[in-house]
């Protein structure tokens, strides 16, 4: 490989996970109007959840590297993971929750004994079986996919550790831009599993 194609397959994995991060932030309410109300990029013009209009970007991102097919099940690993609530627990602890518990986030915590980390970690593990299935379009099964699908999302769940890390008053922006970029990463790695 010369010095071109490796400058150029950095610039390409940059890209994936700076495209893939925004997207996410964007999905997650981000970019917010001076008004305060909400993503004002998406509600604006489009109707719906961002979510709705977000996994298929996250599917045309995939595309460019990928396969049609893996890119399609990459948008639908994208929109399950996403598709839940988490609202409760994307604080990390940093603060109480804003909202009473919808029944699955009650059942969540009943779960998880009230800890609140424990409860986001669980709720990470719903991109397992979507990233199982972009395995599987990918490769054909192999039963390593399950536990590399299970670390993906314990560095899904990593991110907003980290995100709480650097900023202690509002972990959530960064938080979910480091989450974004890990998709993009999971975008790249496919095509090397594949």
């Amino acid at each position: 490989m010369s010095l071109f194609q490796y400058l150029l397959a950095i610039l390409l994995l940059f890209a994936a996970t700076a495209s893939c991060a925004i997207v996410n932030r964007i999905t997650g309410g981000g970019f917010v109007a001076e008004d305060g109300k909400g993503n004002w990029l998406l509600k604006r013009w489009l109707p719906g959840k961002p979510l709705y209009w977000t996994a298929p970007v996250i599917g045309v991102i995939a595309w460019i590297w990928n396969p049609w097919l893996v890119a399609i099940a990459i948008a639908v690993a994208y929109f399950l993971w996403r598709l839940l609530p988490w609202g409760r627990w994307i604080g990390m602890g940093h603060y109480p929750p804003v909202r009473p518990a919808s029944a699955f986030e009650a059942f969540i915590e009943r779960l998880c004994r009230g800890s609140v980390r424990m409860s986001m970690f669980v709720r990470m593990l719903f991109a397992v079986p979507g990233l199982i299935l972009v395995f599987y379009v990918a490769h054909g099964f192999h039963a390593p996919d399950i536990f590399n699908a299970i670390v993906w999302s314990f560095f899904l769940w990593l991110a907003y550790v980290i995100g709480w890390g650097l900023e202690p008053y509002n972990g959530v922006e960064p938080a979910e831009f480091i989450a974004g970029a890990m998709w993009g990463l999971i975008i790249i790695t496919t095509v090397t599993m594949a």
